[in-house]
């Protein structure tokens, strides 16, 4: 897998954290790009596309069969309108994956300046976002997006965007999950594969520092990590031999507000093991400032209703940690290869373990 900067924000800054720019991580290697402008990502995507299949078995012997797009959070705006506007007259790509978009794609010419960064009106970010930009009907290949409760009822503003799935395109909906939580803050630089468990579990639960204040703990649940390994797994059948993924649940809905549970949690949508057997509340929602919104909340839930959820204690708990976790991957959700860790995380997760 490799990374792409197509879009101006990824090279010269200027999103909700204007230092991650390439050019400002990395003076002696990026500072002298210069970046024509949004309009020119879409086709910048497509030749870099065309290059992938051209010098990878030419210049390194690696055989390509197929090119996968992926995106997250703007890159997933921006995937949103290739998908709708440039790959039905290009076809580089076969399959897409997206994760986090809003409601509304990127204009052909990209957003308006004035609309992108930091220091932006809430109101002018929202309106930037806000649309019912389906995926077209007609997509020519596999699509798969996956969104968190901050992405379908927060400020990506993706509600009136939803869509039912067909023979090319679903959707998850992840409950519990936030547009950015702690694993991605945190674990996700350092998690390799070879990552302690004891250490994950240590990283993903730092809700007090997000790079920013936050009035409330952050999104602790490393959920849609997880789901995401599941996504790109899916994504290789699907696209080999048209065998797609499972259909999901959507989260639940009551006048275009999310529907919780007597705890406070999610209903429908993609369960896990957070969220059918939880020691938190996690949610993508809640957070009250306008640049922190993004990374939802944790709520840790008293000893008195975990003691009256659990009445068997730890072990009631781990009991059913690890049936929530092989239901998810049965359902086609989680793959099997994570449950181990995955539980063990569960078992770390206990209060005063």
């Amino acid at each position: 897998m490799g990374g792409v900067s197509a879009p101006q924000v990824g090279i010269d800054g200027g999103g909700m954290i204007p230092g991650l720019g390439l050019r400002r991580m990395a003076p002696e290697r990026y500072g002298s790009l210069q970046h024509p402008g949004d309009g020119y990502a879409f086709d910048m995507f497509t030749q870099i596309g065309y290059a992938l299949r051209e010098v990878l078995p030419t210049r390194f012997g690696v055989r390509v069969e197929r090119v996968i797009a992926a995106g997250a959070s703007q890159s997933a705006c921006f995937l949103t309108t290739y998908l709708n506007a440039i790959d039905p007259l290009v076809g580089v790509f076969d399959g897409f994956l997206l994760q986090g978009r809003a409601g509304a794609g990127v204009p052909t010419e990209g957003w308006d300046p004035a609309s992108v960064g930091p220091n932006v009106d809430l109101a002018v970010r929202r309106a930037r976002l806000t649309g019912d930009d389906r995926i077209r009907d007609d997509v020519r290949v596999p699509v798969l997006v996956v969104q968190s409760e901050t992405d379908v009822f927060g400020v990506l503003a993706y509600l009136r965007a939803r869509q039912a799935d067909t023979e090319r395109f679903r959707l998850w909906e992840v409950a519990g999950a936030a547009h950015c939580d702690t694993y991605f803050l945190y674990a996700s630089q350092l998690d390799s594969g070879s990552l302690p468990v004891e250490e994950l579990a240590e990283l993903i639960a730092r809700t007090d520092r997000a790079g920013a204040p936050t009035a409330l703990p952050i999104n602790s649940g490393p959920q849609m990590h997880y789901v995401l390994q599941r996504a790109v797994d899916a994504l290789d059948p699907w696209t080999r031999d048209s065998t797609p993924p499972p259909t999901a649940a959507l989260l639940e809905i009551d006048h275009n507000a999310l529907v919780v549970d007597d705890l406070g949690v999610a209903r429908g949508g993609v369960r896990t093991p957070w969220v059918d057997a939880p020691t938190k509340i996690l949610s993508g929602l809640g957070q009250p400032e306008d640049t922190t919104e993004l990374f939802g909340t944790t709520q840790p839930i008293d000893h008195q209703t975990l003691a009256t959820r659990y009445p068997q204690g730890r072990d009631g708990y781990l009991a059913q940690f690890r049936y929530a976790t092989h239901a998810a991957v049965n359902a086609g959700f989680i793959l099997n290869t994570d449950a181990d860790e995955i539980e063990t995380l569960g078992a770390l997760a206990w209060p005063n373990n």
